[in-house]
């Protein structure tokens, strides 16, 4: 994914910054005009990342979700390429055909997705209320294995762990998904 690959980069580049700052510290007036132009290489480079890594957004949440939970105003993440689409890209859904047989979406640039050829998931948009909302899947999950780890003092089996990740897991991406509905309804 894009946004994943610019953060790495970000990240390396950070690096590579604070090692330049380091060698201007105990170098010779000799080698200093090199690496201070170096320096300003590798902060314009980590500008110009950080520049598209905002253009981008915030890290989507990607869920796999029924056909019928999509609706025009919802992004699809593609899991590979498709026409002129790349892996990995994030669109918005302009129009969602769910007549028998023939499960589609047409897309950005009038690109025709069908539900069952082409691997997609929904993309949900991050903020305050979606973010929230996924690290409940991170508590939900660890209070499961919490409590099937003293499944003596809890009386927890394997069957119970896995039950109550599904119905709390059940219910978090209902949320996302009315959440999403919401969103998509304010800005059409």
């Amino acid at each position: 994914m894009r946004w994943d690959k610019l953060k790495q980069e970000i990240k390396t580049n950070e690096e590579q910054l604070e090692v330049i700052k380091k060698r201007i510290l105990t170098s010779t007036p000799n080698t200093i005009d090199y690496l201070l132009k170096e320096l300003a290489e590798k902060a314009s480079k980590l500008g110009q990342l950080e520049r598209e890594l905002h253009e981008l957004g915030p890290k989507p949440i990607i869920l796999s979700i029924e056909f019928s939970d999509y609706v025009p105003g919802m992004r699809l993440y593609l899991w590979d390429e498709h026409e002129d689409l790349e892996q990995g890209q994030v669109v918005l859904i302009e129009e969602v055909n769910n007549e028998w047989s023939d499960y589609h979406f047409i897309v950005e640039k009038g690109v025709k997705i069908n539900w069952n050829k082409t691997p997609v998931s929904c993309a949900i948009h991050s903020n305050e209320t979606t973010e929230f909302l996924n690290r409940m899947f991170i508590h939900f999950e660890s209070e499961a294995k919490r409590m099937l780890a003293f499944e003596e003092m809890y009386g927890w089996s394997q069957t119970e762990y896995e039950r109550y990740l599904w119905e709390k897991n059940e219910t978090l991406i209902d949320l996302l998904i009315e959440y999403e509905h919401e969103r998509v309804k304010e800005i059409l």
